[in-house]
């Protein structure tokens, strides 16, 4: 999948991911996802995984999650994904 538009800074990059599956390198060091719409959610490769969870834009609790290898993102619903490091990242 194409991502048309990213914004970022020396230590965020932000985009929005719209229904599918998608593969995260492990460029930064945190993955925070925020739903868009009620949807389902798979998260892998990262400190808390989930497996087919409904999600709503009420949900909070997706911020921070470490990126322990390249993640995979399964939605049904679009979400906006904030990649968070400590350090100059590129994106």
């Amino acid at each position: 999948h194409d991502i048309p538009f990213r914004m970022f800074d020396k230590q965020n990059c932000i985009y929005r991911l719209d229904k599918g599956e998608y593969k995260i390198s492990k460029n930064s060091k945190y993955i925070s996802i925020f739903a868009c719409e009620e949807l389902n959610l798979t998260l892998e490769g990262v400190e808390y995984p989930l497996n087919n969870v409904h999600i709503s834009p009420k949900d909070l609790y997706l911020v921070s999650n470490e990126i322990i290898d390249t993640a995979t993102i399964k939605c049904d619903g679009r979400i906006l994904i904030v990649e968070s490091n400590d350090v100059k990242m590129s994106c």
